[in-house]
């Protein structure tokens, strides 16, 4: 039985390969996406206005007194602000947005469909590939994300044309000109459309030249495109007199944690290990009783905003004692916060939030009318009922299994040496650590590795000896 099966599918393999050229399965794929997620487009028309979008919008047209500040991506506050500008020539804000829209999913079916052409150049079979459809295809986040205005979803599928074109790079003993063009625009597009992307690439550099990479041209590339965000963000800086965003969104779980054993001394935990000087001590970073009385576990964001920055800038040194003084006195709290905190990440049943991926926030900042218009209000409610009641478990349950990759593959790679694949794991591993250090567990964060997973998935099947050791 076991070889019928085996013959079978390398019969049809050979069938697939033989009459479905790339470029005919990128446009077969390409199709076969866009088609699936345009209920949810027509579902959502125009498509959701939420989460940072409208404060992004207000900023540009100055609305309720807003200006441009560092803290959302330019790149994006600027194009999506266009297309709502455009909407406003139409005398039709609503399809200026829904235009950006259909701009952002034409994007994504790109990406996806070329993750896809990339897995059967690295050798998946077709019933991976055929896997990976049907992730990208059902997966109610995917679709709902893929009508939502947020930067993540741009951000996703050029961390993953990056995480592509890199990987070719490495791969290759000298890429081409073509390869290292690509991928320094798709480094330069990550870079403008979060800000956490010019971070990835300077600690992807740095591992670059820890591996010795200088002869690929690799290196050369990522410090042109450091360069190049560095005088963009001087430009913009200076020009347009940009407030820069504060230093507290790098600290949400230590401050978490922190407000957390203050918040069990203050309930009257006995188990707790905290002297008053500390109390006091974290009420200088925390002055608001009230925050710490009511405390949020599954969110750094009420800590977050009224976390003094400046205070613990002044005297960092104290600061950075207390929080380890805390931990070494409470190491459970701080391990019990975290996981907490990070708990949804590896299965969204958890996630008290999912119901913001369907809203359309910030109102009083609206006055542009871009509010629900469905056309297909049956498909919208069942899409309301994915995150309201969390139909399609089996999805949810696995949105987190591109984590479990990444680490296990990570481990694999580790344990066999493969040095090559090691590097080009890098990107979504960074991407990975960094959110985890996010104040709260949202859709949007993880919408990079909802994309990624089939590519994530496919690679733990190919050989080694498709592979190139770094030397």
């Amino acid at each position: 039985m076991k070889e019928r099966i085996c013959s079978f599918l390398e019969k049809t393999e050979l069938i697939f390969r033989k009459n479905v050229s790339d470029r005919g399965l990128f446009w077969l794929v390409w199709g076969i996406l866009f088609l699936s997620w345009l209920p949810a487009f027509l579902a959502c028309f125009p498509g959701t206005y939420g989460y940072d979008v409208p404060i992004q919008v207000a900023q540009v047209f100055r609305i309720g007194g807003l200006t441009l500040d560092a803290c959302n991506p330019l790149a994006h506050t600027l194009l999506v602000s266009g297309f709502v500008a455009l909407g406003g020539l139409l005398h039709n804000y609503p399809l200026g947005y829904a235009l950006f829209i259909l701009f952002q999913m034409i994007i994504v079916d790109t990406g996806c469909a070329k993750m896809i052409v990339f897995l059967r150049r690295k050798n998946c079979k077709w019933p991976l590939l055929a896997m990976g459809m049907l992730w990208l295809m059902f997966h109610p986040g995917i679709q709902i994300l893929v009508v939502n205005g947020t930067k993540d979803v741009l951000f996703g599928v050029f961390l993953l044309l990056f995480a592509m074109d890199f990987w070719d790079c490495v791969e290759r003993k000298k890429p081409t000109r073509g390869m290292l063009i690509r991928m320094g625009i798709s480094a330069l597009l990550l870079c403008l459309f979060r800000n956490i992307g010019t971070s990835m690439v300077l600690l992807l550099l740095l591992l670059c030249v820890l591996c010795k990479q200088w002869k690929k041209g690799i290196i050369g590339v990522l410090i042109g495109v450091y360069l190049l965000m560095g005088v963009f963000s001087f430009i913009c800086t200076s020009g347009f007199h940009l407030e820069q965003s504060n230093k507290r969104e790098l600290l949400s779980l230590p401050m978490q944690q922190m407000a957390f054993v203050a918040y069990s001394a203050l309930e009257g935990d006995g188990a707790v290990q905290v002297t008053e000087e500390q109390i006091e001590a974290v009420y200088e970073l925390i002055p608001d009783w009230k925050v710490l009385t009511e405390f949020v576990p599954w969110s750094a964001d009420p800590v977050k905003s009224v976390f003094q920055t400046d205070v613990l800038a002044a005297n960092p040194g104290k600061y950075l004692k207390l929080y380890f003084q805390l931990g070494m006195q409470n190491p459970r709290y701080y391990l019990f916060e975290t996981v907490r905190m990070l708990e949804s990440y590896f299965d969204m049943m958890r996630n008290k939030n999912l119901h913001l991926s369907m809203e359309s926030s910030f109102p009083n900042l609206n006055e542009f009318g871009i509010t629900l218009r469905s056309k297909l209000p049956g498909y919208y409610n069942y899409l309301m009922n994915c995150v309201m009641r969390q139909r399609m478990t089996v999805f949810w349950r696995l949105s987190g299994i591109g984590f479990w990759l990444i680490g296990i593959s990570f481990l694999f790679d580790l344990f066999r040496r493969s040095g090559a694949m090691l590097l080009v794991r890098m990107p979504f591993l960074f991407y990975a650590v960094g959110i985890l250090f996010g104040p709260v567990a949202l859709l949007r964060y993880l919408f990079p590795i909802l994309i990624a997973t089939p590519l994530l998935f496919g690679t733990m099947f190919l050989k080694e000896s498709a592979e190139e050791k770094v030397n």
